[in-house]
């Protein structure tokens, strides 16, 4: 017989390599919460554009996990998005200019998500690489 997988992940579930995300700690926020956390913001109240901007808000996220709705780890460039499998990640919100991989300065985040979109950019010019994802949030 074939061994359970998971019907998210398809991972299979005897086995031992199989890796849980451990939870978030105390203060982590939600997304909605965590988006409007004044340390993240790169505008002043007052500045004009402060109201405006039309893009969808950039953070740098560091000291994440992926994770399906099961609490599974995930590999996220395997086709599961791509497949609609909701995939989310919890880790520290940086404000986008933030460079600084260490926590300080954070704003620790769960459960964002889930990833409708993952992106690699930053290979020309000897940039580091970063890896992007986009949620509905």
């Amino acid at each position: 017989t074939t061994p359970p997988k998971c019907v998210d992940c398809r991972q299979y579930l005897d086995d031992p390599d199989l890796k849980f995300f451990q939870g978030d700690p105390d203060d982590a926020l939600e997304e909605p919460e965590m988006l409007t956390d004044e340390r993240l913001s790169i505008f002043d109240a007052n500045e004009d554009g402060f109201e405006s901007y039309e893009d969808l808000p950039q953070h740098k996220v560091t000291s994440f996990s992926v994770y399906d709705k099961r609490g599974h780890l995930c590999p996220f460039d395997t086709g599961l998005i791509e497949r609609n499998i909701e995939l989310y990640f919890s880790g520290a919100v940086k404000p986008i200019y933030d460079d600084n991989p260490c926590l300080d300065g954070g704003v620790r985040a769960k459960k964002l998500g889930p990833i409708n979109a993952w992106w690699i950019t930053g290979f020309d010019g000897g940039e580091k690489a970063l890896i992007g994802f986009t949620t509905g949030g």
